[in-house]
């Protein structure tokens, strides 16, 4: 057909080709005839992180985006956000909503939880301790923007990542009463002897940010008890699995001596206002700890 000049697209989806030897028409096939294929959703665009996600604009209301990915080195999420134009204040938590330069807010939806993975969670499982801390700030946020525990979710969902659902932690967990925490695919989470407690189920960590009107809000009498956290699972599985924690008296080789590690710290340790009460930690095997669970002795009932 000779030498290519030019070329463009008719509303027929023609490929229009001008040449040095004249003009020919040729069969194109449409986008809408690309997604239609058995694997046409292959040419459907993804924002491959969160990191480029803060970068995107939105350009209108109700806006979806596909993510693959929280963050390179995680698991693929292909989770869809949607750019809410009625919100100008909620905070950025790294985990539910993402806040552009111009502050506009891509959010995805938690009315089944919070998804762990979505906190920067990687395949191989080594910063579950960083990736829930940053899930349990964000349910702290919410709380303090809200002014009350009431009413705001408070589930985090810890969904496997890899094919044997095997964890480690790099530094204590620190869980409020009023928070649940829900193990899926019975996993393994280890940790090691520089974590001296691997998890603590307490408000004392939350002197400073917490208060005692925003845990009994619409809940109790002024003055009253802060009875938000009544029958809580603070840790537990809703598929029926078990969670297996192993400290570093596991391997056989550490042992105990000299390395005082805790399992699971239940209560407050500093003298609170913000009660721990009746919660529960459920569905837990724990092994190879000094103290396999130590009680907090301060505001705990």
């Amino acid at each position: 057909v000779g030498k290519p000049v030019s070329w463009s697209l008719d509303n027929n989806g023609l490929l229009i080709l001008i040449t040095d030897l004249g003009t020919f028409s040729c069969v194109s096939i449409s986008l809408n005839e690309k997604i239609s294929m058995n694997d046409g959703f292959k040419y459907i665009g993804k924002c491959k992180t969160v990191s480029d996600l803060r970068t995107i604009e939105p350009t209108y209301t109700n806006q979806t985006i596909l993510l693959e990915r929280a963050v390179v080195g995680g698991p693929i999420l292909n989770v869809y956000l949607t750019y809410d134009s009625t919100d100008t204040l909620s905070p950025d938590d790294n985990i539910s909503c993402f806040v552009t330069p111009s502050g506009k807010r891509w959010k995805v939806d938690i009315s089944n939880g919070y998804d762990i993975r979505l906190a920067g969670l990687l395949l191989d499982g080594s910063n579950l301790s960083t990736a829930l801390n940053t899930a349990v700030n964000a349910v702290i946020a919410q709380i303090v923007y809200n002014k009350r525990v009431n009413n705001v979710m408070r589930t985090i969902r810890v969904k496997p990542v890899n094919f044997i659902c095997e964890f480690t932690l790099s530094s204590t967990v620190n869980i409020p009463s009023f928070v649940n925490v829900d193990f899926i695919g019975s996993p393994y989470i280890n940790s090691p002897a520089s974590v001296s407690t691997a998890f603590k189920v307490a408000n004392d960590s939350f002197n400073n940010t917490l208060t005692l009107q925003m845990m009994s809000a619409q809940t109790s009498w002024p003055g009253g008890p802060a009875n938000q956290a009544i029958n809580n699972k603070c840790i537990g599985c809703s598929d029926g699995g078990r969670i297996t924690l192993r400290g570093p008296g596991f391997d056989g080789i550490s042992g105990f001596t000299g390395i005082k590690t805790v399992g699971v710290l239940f209560g407050n340790e500093t003298s609170s206002v913000l009660d721990v009460r009746d919660c529960t930690v459920e569905d837990i095997n724990i092994i190879g700890f000094y103290n396999g669970v130590k009680w907090g002795s301060y505001y705990t009932f």
